[in-house]
């Protein structure tokens, strides 16, 4: 407490004072007419921002904005921008504490100047501030502990900010909607091919002669579950090598790459030779099953669906 007190004491001697060196450029306030400062205190961690005596409102007054550790008050970044024109940012200032200090001594005198002054160096703040008054002191030229605190309150810039509070919610709700109805559409895709796919397996059995819910029918749609599997793994050593391939060529190493290209190649021409070894499974199910043989044959077709290899 005893450090804020010095610290206050420090900012009141600085509003009562026009005869230092500023850092940043004074401004006029937009509704008061009044010149605003803005001070560095023994560090920059404290900053004020005021009006001092010297002021053509009340030159028994003095006010300022206190600053304390002003990286930590995100509410007094929103609301003071030193490189702004007004040092104000007049549109998303929600709140902000004012300190003002009188020479006068004489009340009702002193409390009605305290709140005219206030009130009319409130709106470079904000549009139609809202102040709330501590105690109202006077006679505390240059004393911290006779400063008069008052907090002013933005309710446009609150209205504002429920608005576009309310308005960023709905859209973050449309948002997250749209993407449980996209997740769902792809799910519905998936399993609809899954579907698709399995009708296909059994046109294709049906293709080859196989009466549906028989018994060689059955095989068949075993056997491209088989393919499916084996048809999968080689899709998988196929697409490892050409990867290995490409990265010893990237590497320079000459003889590797050539030799894993070579595998990757032996790879995919065994997935067409399951695709002959399955034809030739169905010629062995026809003549097993004594089942007339069918004038068609059938193209049999490999491809991923949903992260899954499917056959028919």
């Amino acid at each position: 407490m005893n450090k804020l007190l010095l610290i206050v004491g420090l900012v009141v001697l600085f509003f009562a004072q026009s005869s230092y060196a500023f850092k940043f450029k004074p401004v006029k306030g937009n509704y008061s007419g009044s010149i605003w400062r803005l001070h560095e205190i023994v560090s920059e961690d404290v900053m004020a921002f005021s009006i001092d005596y010297k002021n053509n409102l009340d030159r028994k007054l003095t006010g300022g904005i206190i600053v304390l550790d002003k990286n930590k008050k995100t509410n007094v970044r929103e609301c003071i921008d030193p490189t702004s024109k007004t040092y104000f940012n007049i549109d998303r200032c929600e709140e902000i504490h004012l300190g003002i200090n009188s020479r006068l001594k004489e009340e009702p005198e002193n409390s009605r100047r305290v709140k005219k002054f206030a009130n009319t160096i409130a709106q470079d703040i904000c549009e139609d501030p809202i102040l709330t008054f501590g105690e109202i002191k006077k006679g505390g030229f240059l004393s911290a502990s006779m400063m008069t605190f008052i907090v002013i309150k933005c309710p446009k810039v609150l209205a504002n900010k429920k608005i576009k509070d309310e308005e960023n919610k709905r859209i973050e709700e449309e948002k997250k909607l749209a993407e449980q109805e996209a997740i769902i559409q792809e799910q519905e895709a998936q399993a609809q091919e899954q579907v698709d796919a399995q009708q296909k397996k059994m046109e294709t059995c049906q293709a080859y002669g196989f009466e549906k819910g028989s018994e060689p029918f059955g095989q068949c749609i075993f056997k491209l579950m088989e393919l499916e599997l084996e048809y999968a793994k080689l899709e998988n050593e196929t697409l490892r090598l050409q990867a290995q391939a490409e990265q010893a060529k990237l590497n320079n190493q000459v003889a590797l790459s050539q030799s894993l290209a070579a595998q990757a190649q032996a790879s995919n021409r065994d997935k067409g030779l399951r695709l002959q070894q399955f034809g030739l499974a169905m010629q062995g199910i026809a003549n097993a099953f004594q089942t007339p043989s069918s004038m068609a044959n059938p193209k049999i077709t490999c491809q991923n669906l949903g992260m899954q290899m499917k056959c028919w």
